[in-house]
C-alpha cells in the first residue's frame, strides 16, 4: 500500500481508538481468556506483549469482555474487549466480531498471534483470508487430552475438528516444550511448522514481604513448608500430595503442607484432609494474589506439583526463580526442566515415591539449599522473558515476509 506521507515519516492509521504505525511491526493477538492476569498463560501473554511494546512494536490484544472499559491502554498495549465469554452463541458472535474487525483493519495488521489453538486459533485463522500470517501458541489444554482427568478441549469432537483446521491453516505452531510436540501432531499440526519456545519469567518482579499471608496461615520459621500452588484440578493430582503427607508426618517432622489455589477439587480435598486427620498440618490458602504468591514462594522450602500432564507451568518456574527445589512427576515437561541437581521426579500417582521424595528434602536442609540454588541459576540462564521474546521475534521476522497484502 502506497504511503501518502513524506519519506521517513511514519504513517498513522487511526481506527476508532486503535493507532497503528506503518513503520513498526504491528502484532494483533487474540486470547479467549481475560487479560492481563488470571493464570500462567495470561502472565506469559502479558509479559510478551509488554516486552514487544518496549521494543517498538504496536501490540493490540482482542480478548473477552469484562467489567472494564471496552478499549483500554495497558502498558502501551491496546486491549479490545470484543469477545463473549462462553457458550455456542458466544463463540458464533466472536467469529462474526473477529471477521468484522479484520475486514475493517486488516491492512493495519502484519501478524496475527493467537494464544491457544482453540477457540482463539480458529478465530485467528480467518486472517489467512486477508493475507495475514498466523502464529498459534499452545499452552496445554488446547491440544492435550486426558479423559481420566476430564481435561482438554479436544474431548469435544467439534472443538477437535476446529482445532485441527486452525493448526492446518497456521503458518507456525509454537509449543512450550519438546514433550508437547507429539500432542501437537496428534491435534493436527504439521511437524514442519512446530517450534519450541520455553516460557520466560521476569525475576525482577519478585517482591516479598508485602502481605500478611504467612502470619495468617500460621507458618512459624521452625516448620518446613511444602507448597502446592496451582489450580485444584484432577489432572494436577493434589490429592496425591495430601495422601503422601500422611506418610511424611509419621516421621515426626514439623512440616506444613500449604495448598494454594482454587478449583473444582477443593471440596473433595477438604473432605480428604478431614478424613485423614490432617487439619493441623494441611492448610488451604485458597486463591492468592500476586503479592501473596511471592510471599508464599519465598517462604516455602519445597514445591510439589504431581501432575499427570502439563504444558510448562509458570508456577514451577516461579518457584525455581525463588530458589525452591522441585518435586514433580517424570512426565511431560518436567524431565526437560528439572534434573537431579534441582529436584526429584517421581512416577505419576505413586504416592509412596512422592512421600519418599518429600521426606528426603524435608530432612536435608543442605540438599534443599543446593537444589534451590541450581534452580535459580537455571531460570536465569534458560527461562527469562528476554530470551522468550527474542525467540518470538525471530519467528515474527520470518512469517512477516509471508504477508500478501
Amino acid at each position: 500500500m502506497k504511503s501518502p506521507s513524506k519519506p521517513g515519516k511514519p504513517t498513522l492509521f487511526l481506527c476508532n481508538d486503535v493507532v497503528f504505525h506503518k513503520n513498526t511491526n504491528r502484532i494483533l493477538m487474540v486470547t479467549s481468556t481475560f487479560f492481563p492476569v488470571i493464570g500462567g498463560a495470561e502472565v506469559l501473554i502479558y509479559e510478551l506483549a509488554r516486552s514487544l511494546v518496549k521494543k517498538g512494536y504496536k501490540v493490540t490484544i482482542i480478548c473477552p469482555k469484562s467489567q472494564n472499559s471496552a478499549v483500554k491502554d495497558l502498558a502501551g498495549i491496546k486491549v479490545l474487549s470484543l469477545l463473549e465469554q462462553k457458550g455456542k452463541a458466544g463463540f458464533l458472535k466472536n467469529i462474526c466480531r473477529t471477521l468484522v474487525f479484520l475486514f475493517m483493519h486488516h491492512r493495519e495488521i502484519d501478524i496475527m498471534h493467537a494464544h491457544f489453538a482453540f477457540p482463539s486459533g480458529f478465530m485467528a485463522a480467518f486472517c489467512r483470508l486477508f493475507g495475514i500470517p498466523v502464529i498459534i501458541t499452545s499452552y496445554g489444554s488446547d491440544i492435550q487430552v486426558s479423559a481420566e482427568a476430564s481435561y482438554g478441549v479436544r474431548r469435544n469432537k467439534i472443538a477437535a475438528v476446529l482445532t485441527w483446521l486452525a493448526l492446518k491453516l497456521a503458518n507456525v505452531h509454537v509449543v512450550l516444550c519438546r514433550s508437547m510436540i507429539e500432542e501437537a501432531i496428534h491435534a493436527g499440526s504439521d511437524p514442519k511448522k512446530i517450534r519450541v519456545i520455553h516460557d520466560g519469567i521476569n525475576s525482577d518482579e519478585i517482591v516479598a514481604g508485602q502481605t500478611r499471608i504467612i502470619e495468617r496461615l500460621e507458618l512459624p520459621p521452625s516448620d518446613v513448608v511444602v507448597l502446592y500452588l496451582g489450580r485444584l484440578h484432577p489432572k494436577k493430582r493434589p490429592e496425591d500430595l495430601i495422601k503422601a503427607a500422611v506418610k511424611v508426618l509419621k516421621i515426626g517432622q514439623k512440616a506444613k503442607f500449604v495448598i494454594a489455589g482454587k478449583g473444582e477439587e477443593k471440596a473433595k480435598l477438604e473432605r480428604l484432609v478431614k478424613k485423614l486427620g490432617l487439619t493441623n498440618n494441611v492448610i488451604f490458602a485458597g486463591f492468592v494474589s500476586d503479592a501473596e504468591k511471592w510471599d508464599l514462594l519465598t517462604r516455602a522450602d519445597v514445591f510439589v506439583l504431581p501432575s499427570l500432564m502439563e504444558g510448562q507451568p509458570v508456577t514451577v518456574l516461579e518457584a525455581m526463580a525463588c530458589g525452591i527445589p522441585i518435586i514433580a512427576t517424570n512426565r511431560g515437561p518436567f524431565p526437560e526442566m528439572i534434573d537431579s541437581s534441582m529436584g526429584v521426579l517421581v512416577p505419576p500417582r505413586d504416592q509412596e515415591a512422592l512421600a519418599e521424595a518429600i521426606m528426603r528434602l524435608v530432612m536435608d536442609r543442605e540438599l534443599r539449599h543446593s537444589m534451590g540454588a541450581k534452580c535459580a541459576k537455571t531460570v536465569e540462564e534458560r527461562y527469562t522473558v528476554e530470551r522468550m521474546v527474542e525467540n518470538y521475534e525471530t519467528i515474527y521476522k520470518v512469517v512477516s515476509s509471508k504477508k500478501t497484502h
